[in-house]
């Protein structure tokens, strides 16, 4: 009796974790999804970076070129990269093919934690088991950091190393001569952006810690 008891302990124990853990990469994919898309972001910085000095271009030719790469790796229709104004070499189009894949895998990926949640939730809630909403509470902190702290320490180097890992040629070294859109994408924009992932999962971490604690008070009354 004690032996079932005890492995039906360890058995919920792995549900939740995995319950959290699928959460809270769902979540992390969501907000990473958000802020490439989040065109205010890049809007902002194009005065901040001074962005048309930096490229030699016109606010509204940026602000279309920039767009429409933001278009391309959401949308299913646009298969063919082409830019509307701006010249690009056939590595740069390589390049944005394989970030437009990357970007397929994330929303393929999104898709079946979203199922694994909702499967795994569902019982968790009925039987107002809510100790995955500490343990998601406390991944959202944890995944990240893991990743993102070394962009804050040395952001030049962990960029570097970000593009050799999810990249098998040095395509994203792009050539501004051959492509100007570079000179349009400093890197400080992607350490804007990565403040911002940041900044949204300690909110969304804190959120759920606090909705954690709310649960759990409930049930003691």
């Amino acid at each position: 009796m004690k032996h079932n008891l005890k492995n039906n302990l360890y058995f919920l124990m792995i549900l939740q974790t995995l319950l959290a853990f699928s959460f809270s990469l769902l979540i992390i994919i969501l907000i990473v999804k958000l802020t490439l898309n989040l065109k205010a972001i890049y809007y902002l910085d194009i005065v901040h970076l001074n962005i048309p000095k930096l490229s030699n271009l016109e606010l509204s030719e940026i602000k279309s070129n920039y767009d429409y790469v933001i278009e391309y790796m959401n949308s299913s229709s646009l298969t063919r990269f082409n830019l509307p104004s701006l010249p690009y070499s056939l590595e740069g189009k390589i390049h944005f093919e394989e970030v437009k894949i990357i970007f397929n895998f994330l929303d393929n990926l999104a898709y079946v934690l979203a199922f694994t949640v909702l499967i795994l939730f569902i019982p968790n809630y009925k039987k107002k088991n809510y100790k995955f909403l500490k343990l998601t509470s406390i991944y959202l902190l944890v995944l990240p950091m893991l990743c993102l702290v070394p962009f804050l320490v040395d952001f030049d180097k962990s960029f570097t190393l970000f593009h050799k890992v999810f990249f098998n040629n040095d395509y994203w070294l792009l050539d501004p001569k051959n492509d100007p859109i570079i000179n349009m994408m400093p890197q400080a924009f992607f350490f804007h952006c990565a403040i911002f992932i940041i900044t949204f999962l300690i909110i969304s971490s804190t959120i759920f810690y606090f909705i954690y604690r709310k649960l759990k008070k409930s049930l003691k009354n």
